[in-house]
């Protein structure tokens, strides 16, 4: 009896290991996930990033309407370096909101408190809790013209490319249709954007004051005179300005292609304004300026850098037929997620090691050569 067991079951397990199947079409598998946006919703916005910088969009696929988003999900410019303290005038120390507490260890220990009674420790303890804060490093927008509202923005379709981490958003206002495309460099604090329309409408560059509350958008637009913004330099396609809130200085280079022209509409306010109907501005914020970084980029070269890195990550992740629907929870949404909103430099994910239980149990998952 074991003479003929074992030859059968050689037969048998040939037969299923010869088995070819279809190769798995990645981009088709990701592409059916991209997110997409057809109206303005506070609870809707889409983010492009790297890990170390983080940028979101309305259905316009700029900032321009964030007043729409204060409630929901904030139309934000975050990095990891950008971070802001109001004035310190009357000196408050750490040691003045802390309060002893007796939990019978032999000693009182201290602990940072939150204290409700007016005086000193109160403030203190509030000036505390409020810095350092996040700041928002710059709202950029469309320039579409005084009296626009979201209301006129007509025709609204936008998707988020999960495969190249970008953001493309079209949409008609007052019969001229709209063209933005959006992506995040891979590496850098620095955005990229084509806008194309008969319009000709530029791009606003404003910068708030920090607001210091509790789960807000980080805009202040009532203290104007309290932070500053100065052109340092500028040429035909490029500008760099330099900003200052208290002791924190920031800074933030502009590169378009066209010809274009910028403007300091009001203080903290600027426009780069176009004479074509495409206009490509790579906007790059930075901690520190010491030289001429960045002025030979732009929205091409950033957008295949980007894209790059996404398929890379999408490449070196093992894909199982039998757990697609789970692969789609736990990895590919994941993986987009961390790129853009992570808490420091962003990681691909590792790939499902070929001794892994599943590949174990599934002899199809050690046959396919597109794992």
């Amino acid at each position: 009896m074991k003479k003929l067991f074992y030859p059968l079951l050689a037969v048998v397990l040939a037969a299923c290991g010869s088995e070819k199947q279809a190769p798995i079409d990645r981009e088709a598998l990701v592409a059916c996930n991209n997110p997409q946006v057809s109206a303005f919703d506070s609870l809707a916005s889409l983010s492009v990033g790297n890990g170390e910088f983080a940028f979101t969009v309305d259905a316009t696929g700029l900032q321009t309407f964030p007043e729409l988003y204060k409630s929901g999900v904030p139309l934000g410019t975050q990095s990891q370096w950008g971070w802001h303290s109001f004035g310190n005038p009357n000196h408050y120390k750490p040691e003045e909101y802390l309060k002893e507490y007796d939990f019978g260890h032999g000693h009182k220990e201290l602990y940072a408190c939150q204290f409700k009674e007016d005086g000193r420790q109160k403030e203190a303890s509030n000036w505390f809790r409020m810095n350092p804060h996040r700041l928002h490093l710059g709202i950029v927008g469309l320039e579409l013209g005084e009296g626009v509202k979201s209301a006129d923005i007509t025709d609204i379709n936008q998707t988020l490319d999960l495969m190249k981490g970008q953001i493309t958003s079209r949409f008609s206002l007052n019969g001229n249709a709209f063209d933005v495309q959006t992506v995040c460099h891979p590496g850098q604090g620095m955005i990229a954007a084509s806008v194309t329309s008969p319009a000709h409408a530029g791009v606003n560059l404003r910068f708030p004051y920090p607001a210091g509350a509790h789960a807000d958008d980080a805009c202040n637009w009532d203290a104007n005179d309290r932070h500053s913004t100065e052109i340092i330099r500028q040429d035909a396609q490029n500008a760099l300005l330099k900003r200052t809130l208290d002791e924190t200085v920031y800074y933030v280079a502009l590169r378009w292609e066209g010809k274009a022209s910028l403007t300091e509409k009001s203080k903290n306010y600027f426009v780069p304004t176009p004479e074509v109907d495409t206009l490509t501005l790579c906007c790059w914020f930075a901690r520190n300026w010491g030289g001429t970084g960045g002025r030979g980029w732009c929205f091409g070269l950033c957008g295949r850098a980007n894209a790059d890195v996404y398929r890379n990550c999408h490449r070196q992740c093992r894909l199982l037929d039998r757990f697609l629907e789970e692969w789609r929870r736990r990895r590919l949404l994941p993986l987009h997620r961390p790129a853009r909103q992570g808490t420091g430099t962003s990681r691909c994910i590792e790939p499902i090691p070929a001794c892994h239980p599943v590949c174990r149990q599934y002899a199809s998952a050690r046959n396919r050569a597109d794992l």
